[in-house]
């Protein structure tokens, strides 16, 4: 029996990051056998997960099978695959990958959705072999945010190209366990990749309202954010984790980062020496760490900035809290 395939088009990957807009969609087939894991990439339009995708099909240009087949139950994990730090990607100015912080507003990154194919078309009837595509239809709330689109108008409905072979034999196929090895320890162990999706966590983000070139650069922006009440238990420093995009290949503050918590109030600091600070760089996703969940969202109750010489400016910057 051979193993479930999973199948990255990595050439498409990496053609994702080279697109200015964050929109880039496969556009190159992919080819797989019945019952194998795909993964596509779909550009990286914000607040994409399995929860956030109403449908996904499977459709067939044999003339056996033309009728969409509803494969949305098949979706294994949807989770975001970045480049390696010290890859180009995060060079400034870069080979154009700046451009996709100055038009997203968030970190350089391709959304993969990894799906198993199904075995058969209907009971009895195997995948039909040849060209084919997929179509994934999400909620609205998915969109690529400075261009205001919802990933179903970008180009109509998200629909990916892929080509099917035929199986060696009828339902050869098992499902893989993704496994990994201890380097140290020489022991296995099954992987799960629902492990690679994000944990529900509160974002802190810019709302978009002028093109990023034209905002103000500062040494330092302080920004306090309230978790009071909107947490089964209350946070602390060693309850929560900050994560921070990482976008100064475009701002190239060089920024350095400072959290705290005292008396559920979270504060983030951010410094540039270089007074090159952009306010977009102030967005950060705030997980709970352990069994803790979020009962409310949290209110950004203050933001500051400040020059080079520690003078106390003013920015009006809109920014939202929201829990995804």
């Amino acid at each position: 029996m051979k193993k479930h395939n999973i199948i990255f088009s990595l050439a498409v990957i990496g053609l994702a990051f080279l697109n200015f807009g964050c929109t880039a969609l496969s556009p190159f087939p992919t080819a797989a056998r019945p019952g194998e894991t795909v993964a596509l990439a779909v550009g990286s339009a914000d607040n994409l997960s399995k929860d956030n995708i109403n449908s996904v099909t499977f459709e067939s240009t044999n003339p056996c099978c033309t009728a969409p087949l509803d494969i949305t139950s098949n979706v294994d994990a949807v989770f975001k695959l970045y480049a390696d730090k010290t890859s180009d990607v995060y060079e400034a100015p870069g080979p154009g990958t700046n451009q996709i912080i100055r038009t997203s507003l968030h970190e350089p990154w391709v959304s993969i959705i990894a799906i198993d194919l199904p075995e058969e078309y209907s009971p009895g009837i195997p995948l039909p072999t040849g060209p084919a595509k997929i179509t994934i239809n999400t909620t609205n709330d998915v969109t690529y945010p400075t261009i205001g689109y919802h990933i179903n108008e970008r180009v109509g409905d998200l629909a990916i190209g892929i080509e099917i072979f035929p199986e060696a034999a009828p339902n050869d196929v098992q499902a893989s366990t993704f496994e990994y090895e201890f380097g140290r320890f020489g022991t296995t162990q099954p992987g799960d990749l629902s492990l690679l999706e994000s944990r529900p966590h509160a974002l802190i983000r810019s709302e978009y309202t002028e093109d990023p070139f034209t905002l103000s650069n500062y040494a330092a922006i302080q920004m306090k954010v309230d978790f009071t009440g909107v947490t089964d238990t209350p946070i602390t420093d060693d309850s929560i984790r900050v994560v921070v995009d990482d976008m100064d290949a475009y701002s190239t503050s060089n920024r350095h980062i400072l959290t705290s918590v005292k008396d559920e109030i979270l504060t983030v600091i951010m410094i540039s020496l270089s007074e090159n600070l952009k306010p977009y760089e102030m967005r950060f996703s705030a997980v709970l760490e352990g069994t803790n969940v979020f009962t409310g969202t949290p209110t950004i109750t203050s933001t500051e900035y400040y020059d080079i010489n520690g003078v106390n400016v003013s920015d009006s910057t809109l920014f939202t809290a929201e829990i995804r």
